[in-house]
């Protein structure tokens, strides 16, 4: 009953509480001499999760290892494939992508081989969360998951997984199908948690869109403060950088997106490299060179990061030392963007450009009138006048907010917000 009343305090954003709900059961029922039988295994499955969640990854991974060997020998093929999930997830917070992935996958193969459909989409779940290198094909196993879970009524993963597919539906330029999905979401969805969950992703979506959110900012505000979960807390100061952003007050998007990567491992490289994208877009060459920083330590790979850290090389370079040499790199910026079919990154690499180099020459004209195209389609108007702004050369007006004196972000817990783990 403990196990399972944890496991519920995870899926309703209560990870602090299941945490310290599961280390009081272990210490009672699970000492270093015990010998440990398949609940005893599985209290310590769920105290792992908890351990993630709340970033103490070395010790989710230490804890699934004590579980893992029992399990086996048990043949609770449920516990393994949960277990290696969890170890495979909590390996790619703390930058092991590779291994981590791997584990992942042996958990959903084994789920998807014994029919265990909610293990199997928890998989699926956080296979979407560690591919954020591939927003293109986390976006359609997100997508194919989603369908899955909503077939077989399961309702919390089903949650999740939209979340993250519509996180990377903006991504490759589908918001219309994340308005749609949110929308008869709140039409249908009966508790507070999940209307909640529907409103702060359409707020999210009204916010990159500029449309008037009214106080639905505020009474969303006041619901996370009151919920008080680490995770929800952390979202919060993501949710905070939209409003920001939506605001043309980018420095203080910068500041928001770090203070919450500082305690985000999952999302620390998408929020690092998105914080020096607004910094760049602000002509703030200090607050990029400390994202670029923040991105580094990451320690994420593959091509997309590579393309996310080569932006902003070439973006402080423009700003601080031009070689000659940028306008080149930002053609291989925007090339390999397109080719991988990521607009919304393409679009914003060009306002990298606009703002750092200016938009003088025809081949950054021409680069600007595609911006101009992809944002007019997917309906996003601050980023728009923020492009007609840069290609007219105008400087930021009297009354737009000026830059803030540079501080280094506190560490804040993680949580979800650009993508979610189960």
């Amino acid at each position: 009953a403990t196990t399972a009343y944890g496991r519920t305090l995870i899926h309703h954003f209560k990870a602090d509480d299941a945490l310290e709900l599961l280390e009081s059961a272990v210490e009672r029922w699970v000492g270093e001499g015990v010998d440990l039988d398949a609940d005893r295994a599985d209290l310590l499955a769920q105290l792992s999760r908890a351990c993630f969640f709340n970033e103490q990854h070395g010790r989710a991974i230490a804890i699934a290892d004590r579980a893992l060997p029992v399990a086996e020998r048990l043949d609770a093929v449920a516990l393994v494939a949960d277990l290696l999930i969890t170890r495979g997830t909590a390996l790619g917070n703390v930058g092991r992508a590779y291994e981590g992935l791997g584990a992942v996958r042996a958990g959903m193969d084994l789920a998807d081989a014994h029919s265990l459909t909610a293990v199997s989409l928890r998989a699926r779940v956080n296979l979407t969360a560690l591919g954020q290198g591939d927003p293109v094909g986390s976006y359609r196993i997100a997508r194919s998951a989603l369908e899955m879970a909503e077939r077989l009524g399961r309702r919390a993963a089903a949650r999740i997984l939209r979340i993250n597919a519509a996180s990377n539906a903006l991504e490759v330029g589908d918001v219309e199908w994340a308005v749609e999905g949110w929308t008869a979401e709140l039409e249908t969805e009966t508790d507070e948690l999940g209307r909640m969950v529907a409103r702060w992703n359409l707020l999210s979506i009204d916010l990159f869109r500029g449309n008037e959110t009214g106080s639905e900012f505020a009474e969303i505000e006041g619901w996370a403060l009151e919920n008080g979960d680490a995770n929800v807390l952390s979202s919060l100061e993501q949710l905070r950088a939209e409003v920001a952003e939506s605001e043309n007050r980018l420095v203080d998007a910068c500041d928001l997106l770090l203070k919450s990567a500082a305690g985000d491992a999952l999302n620390t490289p998408s929020l690092a490299e998105y914080a020096g994208v607004t910094a760049l877009r602000a002509q703030d060459a200090q607050r990029a060179q400390l994202a670029l920083a923040t991105f580094e330590e990451a320690g994420a790979h593959g091509r997309l990061w590579d393309i996310g850290r080569q932006l902003l090389r070439t973006g402080i370079a423009s700003l601080t030392a031009p070689t000659g040499t940028e306008l080149g790199s930002f053609r291989e910026i925007t090339d390999n963007l397109r080719e991988m079919g990521l607009p919304l990154r393409l679009s914003q690499a060009v306002l990298v450009l606009l703002a750092t180099r200016g938009g003088d020459e025809p081949e950054v004209a021409a680069l600007a009138d595609e911006a101009e195209a992809i944002l007019t389609k997917m309906g996003e108007k601050p980023m728009l006048r923020e492009l007609e702004r840069l290609r007219s050369g105008r400087k930021l007006a009297p009354d737009e907010p000026p830059a803030a004196a540079l501080k280094t972000p506190e560490s804040t817990p993680s949580g979800p917000a650009s993508v979610v783990q189960d």
